[in-house]
C-alpha cells in the first residue's frame, strides 16, 4: 500500500489535534475519537515509532482493518528474534514474515536453537531481497558454511555480523563467499580459532567492498594480512593480533593489495614485541590519521617507552592526530615500573595527548594501567585508583557507555559518568558499605542501566534487591554468585522491598555463574517474572528436580515469559535425561533440545 510521505510534526500535529476534539456531557468528558478512527496516514506514522513485532502483537488480531494495515504497508520490517518462545515464532513467522520477505530490512538472530528449527528464516535468507543488515549471533558453524553461499544473491545487504557459539574455525566456512557480497560495507567477526594458523584459505583474486572490519577475537597475523589483501576498500579496522616472536620484524610485509583509505585503526596486540609492531605500522597502517591500542600483561616493556614511541610517530605516521594507547600491566609487588613521566615531554603535551596512571588491586594482584585521557573516546572505562603525577585533568568521560568499578574506593565525587548504560562491579568491590545504591549513584545515571554485571563474590540478595529499587531500566542481569544465607523464599516474598521489585523489574535476561542451589532458584523466579532467558550452572543430581520446578513455574503462569533455559557446563547424557523427563512427565508439548559444546539448551 503506497502513502504520501509526511512531515513528523505535522503527522504529531493531526494527532494532538484529533486528541482535542473532546465533547462535553454534563460533569463526563468523552473523547470524540480513538486510535481506531485515525487514518491509515497517522497509524502508519505511529508504527514507524514502534518496533514491528509489538505492532504485530498489539494489532494484527484485533480487526481485519489493522490485520490488512499491517500486511499491506511498505514500511520496512526490523526483525530480532533472540527472546521469542518457540509458539511465538512459529506464529510470528507465519503471519508476518514469510508474507513479508521483500519488506524485511534487518534480521537479528541468538537463540542457538533457532537455526535448527525446520520453519527458520535462514534457510529462505536467499528471498529476503531487500535485507540490509544481518546478525546472526550464536550460530553454529556447521549452520554457517550452509547459509553463506545462500547470501551472494542479496544485492543490499551491506552489514554482517556473525557471533558463532561453538569453536570450530569460522574461515573456510566464510571465504569466499563474504568477499563476494557486493553490497558489503560493514562485517564484524567473532570467532576463537581465528588464530589457528591452519585456518588459512587458499587465496583468491576476490575483492569485497568493505570499508570497516571489526574482529572481536585475537587474530593471526597472517590471517590479517590475508584478509587485507581482499579488502582495497577499507577504512576502518578493529582487531586483536597475535604475532608470533619467532616471526622476524623484517618478515612482516605490506599486503599485495592495500587500501589506500585505512585511517582509522583498532588494534589489540598480544604475543608481539615493538619491533613487530613498529614494522607492522610502517608496512600496513602507515596513512593512519586515529589510533587506538590496547596492550594486555606480560607484553615487550618497550611499549612503555616513550623515545620509541616519538620515532615511530616522528619518522613514519606523519598523518597520527588522535593517538589513544591503554598498557595493562601486573606490576611485581605492586610497585609500578613503567617510564609513564616520559610521556610529559614537550612532544606529547604540543600534541594535547596527555597520560594517566591508575593501579588498583584485583583479587590478590596488583594492576596498573597507563593511557591516554584527552581526547578519551573509549566507551569503557575502568575506575581505579589514580596516580596523579600525570595529569588526568583531561578525561572526558561522556563518551563512556560502560563502566567497570573494581573498587568502591575508587569512587569519587567529582567523576561521574552520565552516559553509561552498562555496570560492572568487579570482584574486590564489597557490599559492606551502608547503601550501594547511594555510593553508586555519585559516579552513574542508575535509572538509565540496561545492563548489570555483578562480579563481586558474596553479593547478597538485600544488596541486589537495593539496586534495583534504583535501577528500573535493567533488563540484563549476571551474577557472579548470589548469597541468600538465613533466608528462604517464602519469607522473602513477604519482604516489602522484594514485593516492589516483583512488580517493577525487566529484567528479561538473567545469567547466574555460580553453582545455583534450589532456595536460589525459586528466590530468582519470584523477583524476576519476566525472565526470558535464564542460565544457570547446577549439579547434576538436581537436573530433574530444577526441570520440573522451572516447567511448573511457567505452567502456573508465574514465569509465563519464560522460553529459553540453558545448563552450563552440562554433560551430554544430561540431554536424553532431560528429554526422558519432559516426555515421561509430559511437561512440555513442543520443544526443542540442543547440546552445543558444554551447554544445554531447551526452547518451548
Amino acid at each position: 500500500m503506497s502513502r504520501g510521505k509526511h512531515s513528523r510534526s505535522s503527522s504529531s500535529n493531526a494527532i494532538q489535534n484529533k486528541k482535542r476534539k473532546v465533547t462535553t456531557d454534563g460533569s463526563s468528558s468523552v473523547i470524540g475519537t480513538c486510535f481506531e478512527k485515525l487514518s491509515n496516514e497517522l497509524i502508519y506514522e505511529v508504527f514507524e515509532f514502534l518496533d514491528f513485532y509489538d505492532v504485530y502483537r498489539a494489532f494484527y488480531s484485533l480487526n481485519m482493518r489493522f490485520r490488512q494495515i499491517i500486511t499491506n504497508s511498505t514500511l520496512p520490517i526490523h526483525v530480532n528474534l533472540s527472546s521469542r518462545s518457540k509458539s511465538t515464532f512459529e506464529s510470528y513467522n507465519k503471519d508476518c514474515i514469510l508474507p513479508n520477505k521483500h519488506r524485511i530490512q534487518s534480521l537479528h538472530l541468538s537463540n542457538p536453537c533457532l537455526y535448527d528449527h525446520t520453519a527458520s528464516p535462514t534457510h529462505i535468507l536467499s528471498q529476503f531481497l531487500h535485507l540490509q543488515t544481518l546478525i546472526l549471533n550464536n550460530i553454529e558453524v556447521k549452520h554457517l558454511a550452509i547459509l553463506m553461499p545462500t547470501l551472494t544473491s542479496l544485492f543490499y545487504l551491506s552489514s554482517l555480523s556473525i557471533d558463532p557459539i561453538d569453536n570450530e574455525p569460522i574461515m573456510n566456512a566464510i571465504y569466499p563467499h563474504v568477499f563476494r557480497l557486493s553490497a558489503l560495507k560493514y562485517l564484524r567477526l567473532s570467532n576463537k580459532n581465528l588464530s589457528c594458523h591452519d585456518s588459512l584459505p587458499v587465496s583468491s583474486n576476490e575483492q569485497s567492498p568493505i570499508e570497516y572490519l571489526v574482529i572481536n577475537e585475537t587474530i593471526s597475523f597472517d590471517l590479517l594480512i590475508f584478509l587485507l589483501s581482499h579488502l582495497p576498500q577499507l577504512r576502518r579496522l578493529s582487531a586483536h593480533i597475535r604475532v608470533l616472536y619467532t616471526l622476524l620484524p623484517n618478515q612482516i610485509k605490506a599486503p599485495s593489495l592495500k587500501s589506500n583509505y585505512l585511517t582509522h585503526v583498532s588494534l589489540g596486540l598480544k604475543s608481539i614485541t615493538f619491533d613487530q609492531f613498529e614494522q607492522l605500522m610502517i608496512n600496513v597502517f602507515p596513512l593512519v590519521e586515529i589510533l587506538y591500542i590496547s596492550i594486555p600483561p606480560n607484553t615487550d616493556s618497550v611499549f612503555t617507552d616513550a623515545t620509541r614511541w616519538q620515532q615511530l610517530i616522528s619518522s613514519h605516521l606523519p598523518q597520527l592526530r588522535i593517538f589513544d594507547f591503554l598498557h595493562d600491566n601486573w606490576p611485581n609487588n605492586g610497585a609500578s615500573n613503567s617510564n609513564s613521566h616520559q610521556f610529559s615531554s614537550l612532544f606529547w603535551s604540543k600534541r594535547q595527548w596527555f597520560f594517566v596512571e591508575q593501579h588498583y588491586k584485583e583479587k590478590y594482584l596488583f594492576r596498573t594501567i597507563f593511557y591516554s585521557t584527552n581526547p578519551y573516546r573509549r566507551r569503557e572505562y575502568t575506575l581505579g585508583d589514580e596516580k596523579h603525577d600525570i595529569t588526568d585533568s583531561n578525561v572526558q568521560i561522556r563518551p563512556v557507555q560502560h563502566l567497570h568499578i573494581v573498587d568502591e574506593k575508587n569512587i569519587k565525587d567529582h567523576q561521574y559518568f552520565p552516559n553509561v548504560t552498562t555496570l560492572t562491579l568487579g570482584n574486590g568491590f564489597t557490599t559492606t558499605v551502608a547503601s550501594v545504591a547511594a555510593t553508586l549513584s555519585r559516579v552513574v545515571p542508575l535509572k538509565n542501566l540496561t545492563h548489570l554485571h555483578l562480579e563481586c563474590t558474596h553479593f547478597s540478595l538485600a544488596k541486589v534487591m537495593e539496586l534495583f529499587r534504583f535501577t528500573p531500566h535493567v533488563h540484563t542481569l549476571t551474577l557472579s554468585s548470589l548469597s541468600s544465607y538465613g533466608l528462604d523464599s517464602e519469607s522473602m516474598q513477604q519482604n516489602r522491598a522484594f514485593q516492589f521489585i516483583h512488580c517493577t523489574n525487566i529484567v528479561a535476561n538473567l545469567t547466574l555463574k555460580g553453582v545455583c542451589s534450589m532456595d536460589q532458584l525459586q528466590i530468582l523466579l519470584t523477583l524476576f517474572p519476566r525472565m526470558k532467558q535464564l542460565h544457570i550452572c547446577i549439579y547434576a543430581k538436581c537436573l530433574h528436580s530444577f526441570i520440573r520446578h522451572i516447567l511448573q513455574k511457567v505452567k502456573e503462569k508465574a514465569n509465563r515469559h519464560l522460553c529459553l533455559l540453558s545448563f552450563r557446563s552440562a554433560a551430554k547424557v544430561w540431554m536424553e535425561r532431560t528429554k526422558s523427563l519432559i516426555d515421561s512427565k509430559r511437561l512440555l508439548n513442543d520443544y526443542v533440545l540442543k547440546f552445543v559444546v558444554k551447554d544445554l539448551y531447551l526452547w518451548w
